[in-house]
């Protein structure tokens, strides 16, 4: 299949039209439909892909690389872009079949991981074409014929695709004990966390971000399991050992029968037994606080973050885990508002890939975000506006503004859109022209409550209000604003030194 689709490029150009063109499960794009032979200026396989929905918009659909980018594509009306979910779906689901087929005795979480994502665009679509159906034939009397048959034209692909598609899920289910393991936890978001593996820390190397500012009492992966010295590290072993440690109740049956036997023997006064029960009572609750147990949150349960970050003893940033935490980071731009926050989130994505793509040429010496940046310093590279140098420079003002933001809410500030205004105004704002600032200016109209938004820092089905729930989430929060605030401190230091910064709006 081939035609044009809009497809969404930045804040100044918008949607632009592209000649997009589906061949053996590769989806390419084009200029236009003239410039085929000079070769495309994309291309990715639908097997990796997640193909979303738009629940508002019936011409528009997403494509979803997860991690990596995203693609926002419109049609020139509903029944187009039925067509093209319909080729994609089954392109998608056809590359996948011959995965189940290869490996049909160990069917990994990914492929069913797929399969239930199909299953939910074709559920989706055949919701809207039966809504479509259902108000052609109540419009009015006589029906409309036509437009009922233009209505009703789709239906049978997609109920085609979607029973082909279950039919996979069916033999999945049959080829593999695997998908009803009770151990085995299968994720429906389309940006599926990366588990990092952090190299071993060298003390003559590295420090972490979080060894120079010390947080506060986190929730991040802690139970009360953890508070064992066996679970500790050095650092916290050391400090622990250094700590007064609260009496557990080993030593209160001694300390209650030494009070009593001081009672009977010298006749000692009430006031002695009522200090001797407040310092028991002092040391029981200094314990409860001890183990007690906090509740995860968004900032909580990141599996990779700048909390976690291990900085060469040059202050210089691994790569790897610089971009792991900030695509950990991207969902707080749906929390905000999916919608109105999409072209942010786009850009956003875009830099992480351009970065991601320079590292990928030459790993061994790019090791941290400053080799990288002075490679292209060197090659006279770094004023390109598609340079890694310049998509770090867009993303550091763009943690700023999260962080601006982040502050913002910790400092109780109410109004989101007055919060949204304000961080805006100390990071991004001075590099962009009147056009941007006016698409910013009609974004932050469409940020939830404060009380929604907190909500939605809650971890899927836990609790998301209380007063524990809050200050849990407010100490995970500061702990995570310090550590990305001394990552964009020895950012905005590397980038004065050596005068790399370019001030210029766009």
């Amino acid at each position: 299949m081939e035609g044009v689709l809009l497809k969404w490029t930045n804040y100044l150009t918008g949607w632009q039209p592209r000649w997009f063109v589906l061949d053996n499960g590769n989806l390419s794009y084009y200029k236009s439909q003239e410039e085929v032979n000079l070769g495309c200026k994309g291309s990715f396989r639908m097997a990796v892909c997640d193909i979303n929905v738009h629940s508002t918009d019936k011409c528009r659909l997403d494509l979803i690389i997860p991690g990596e980018s995203h693609f926002y594509l419109r049609a020139s009306n509903p029944q187009e872009r039925q067509q093209w979910l319909v080729s994609l779906g089954t392109a998608k689901a056809s590359l996948t079949n011959g995965r189940i087929k290869e490996s049909a005795d160990e069917v990994s979480p990914d492929i069913i991981k797929t399969k239930k994502s199909e299953l939910r665009l074709y559920c989706d679509l055949l919701m809207q074409q039966v809504h479509s159906v259902k108000s052609v034939a109540q419009a009015g009397d006589p029906v409309d014929i036509e437009k009922l048959n233009e209505a009703t034209s789709l239906l049978g692909p997609t109920c085609d695709t979607f029973i082909s598609t279950l039919e996979d899920c069916m033999k999945i289910a049959n080829a593999s004990k695997a998908y009803d393991s009770p151990h085995q936890h299968i994720s429906d978001s389309p940006f599926p966390m990366v588990k990092l593996k952090h190299p071993p820390k060298k003390e003559s190397r590295s420090y972490s971000v979080s060894d120079k500012y010390p947080p506060a009492v986190s929730s991040r992966r802690r139970t009360i399991s953890d508070s064992s010295p066996e679970k500790l590290s050095p650092r916290s072993h050391s400090a622990l050992s250094n700590s007064p440690q609260p009496r557990v109740t080993e030593d209160r049956p001694a300390l209650r029968t030494e009070t009593h036997t001081q009672e009977k023997e010298q006749n000692s006064s009430s006031e002695n037994l009522k200090r001797s029960a407040s310092l028991e009572n002092g040391d029981e609750e200094e314990f409860k606080d001890a183990i007690d147990e906090k509740i995860p949150n968004f900032f909580s349960t990141m599996q990779s973050s700048f909390m976690d970050l291990q900085l060469e003893a040059d202050g210089g940033i691994p790569i790897e885990h610089f971009l792991s935490a900030c695509r950990c980071m991207v969902p707080i731009f749906d929390k905000l508002n999916a919608t109105a926050f999409a072209p942010v989130k786009m850009d956003f994505q875009g830099n992480i890939r351009k970065i991601q793509q320079k590292y990928s040429t030459n790993p061994s010496s790019f090791t941290t975000l400053q080799k990288m940046v002075m490679g292209e310093v060197d090659c006279k590279h770094h004023r390109v506006s598609s340079s890694a140098t310049v998509a770090l420079l867009w993303m550091k003002r763009g943690l700023q503004f999260i962080r601006e933001f982040l502050v913002e809410i910790l400092n109780n500030q109410q109004d989101l859109s007055l919060a949204a205004g304000n961080a805006y105004s100390k990071s991004l704002r001075p590099y962009h022209g009147w056009v941007v600032r006016g698409v910013f200016a009609v974004a932050v109209k469409a940020l939830p409550s404060r009380e929604v938004f907190i909500s939605l820092l809650a971890v899927p089905g836990g609790e998301n209000k209380g007063v524990d729930f809050l200050h849990s989430l407010m100490s995970d929060m500061e702990n995570y604003i310090t550590a990305l605030g001394e990552i964009l401190r020895i950012l905005n230091d590397f980038y004065k030194v050596h005068t790399l910064d370019n001030e210029e709006p766009v």
